[in-house]
């Protein structure tokens, strides 16, 4: 049983499988959630079904037959585990690729980020009924990979809201900025706004506000995928900064 989408030139590897292994029926399509897999169907046969980007890496017909025979007995053998091993990090890479590819597509802030500027745009739109907070770049973290990062603190008592130096890079997507910035504030309205009864930090009133804002999906996303670059305090491979013409 074979996938109409499998490439003509993965026939010959299929046919190798099934002269190692005839009394196995081979399943050919793909699946996200495992390359491969076996079991026994209706009739009592075995089916294996099998990844098609599993029949490109030239060690799969010994692999699959090593795991055959070595099943019941625990472990999946050495080749095999080679093989999906390599398959995963193809995976892997491509989806970093296209992961990369949209975040380059996003808006930065650049070499300049004008806080106070964007501070007032998001208290305008979200925060009107509120007085202002004092919000300004707070002090530089050690130049060393960091273990966390905090991108944002709101002092209670003062109502200053410190945002962390390693977001004024000209990497950082406008959109995580402005998030860190709408979150902050969230706190302030908790100060602002509060409740007789005792309130955690991030209590669900609060996460009902931070979700409101219109950016807060592609801030976190970009935010999961961006965070090796921010803790190293390393430009990313997506940013590609323009140089002037000798």
């Amino acid at each position: 049983m074979i996938n109409p989408v499998v490439a003509s030139d993965t026939v010959a590897r299929i046919e190798a499988i099934r002269r190692l292994l005839p009394q196995v029926e081979i399943s050919v399509r793909s699946c996200s959630r495992s390359l491969m897999g076996l079991r026994r169907n209706a009739s009592g046969a075995l089916v294996l079904r099998i990844d098609p980007e599993l029949l490109l890496d030239p060690d799969y017909p010994v692999s699959v037959s090593e795991w055959i025979l070595r099943r019941g007995r625990g472990g999946v053998g050495t080749v095999l585990q080679h093989c999906l091993s390599r398959v995963e990090t193809r995976r892997s890479e491509r989806a970093a690729a296209s992961a990369f590819k949209s975040l380059a597509d996003m808006p930065i802030i650049g070499p300049v980020a004008d806080l106070h500027a964007l501070t007032r745009d998001i208290h305008a739109g979200w925060f009107s009924d509120l007085p202002s907070a004092v919000v300004r770049w707070g002090r530089n973290p050690p130049r060393r990979r960091l273990r966390h990062i905090r991108f944002g603190c709101y002092r209670r008592a003062t109502g200053q809201i410190d945002i962390s130096p390693r977001l004024a890079r000209p990497w950082i997507a406008t959109s995580f900025l402005l998030h860190v910035i709408h979150h902050e504030l969230c706190h302030h309205r908790q100060a602002m706004r509060p409740v007789i009864r005792r309130e955690g930090v991030h209590s669900p009133r609060f996460r009902d506000w931070e979700r409101q804002f219109p950016g807060y999906v592609e801030a976190i996303t970009w935010e999961r995928l961006a965070l090796p670059w921010l803790l190293d305090d390393a430009c990313p491979p997506w940013y590609y900064p323009l140089t002037e013409s000798p």
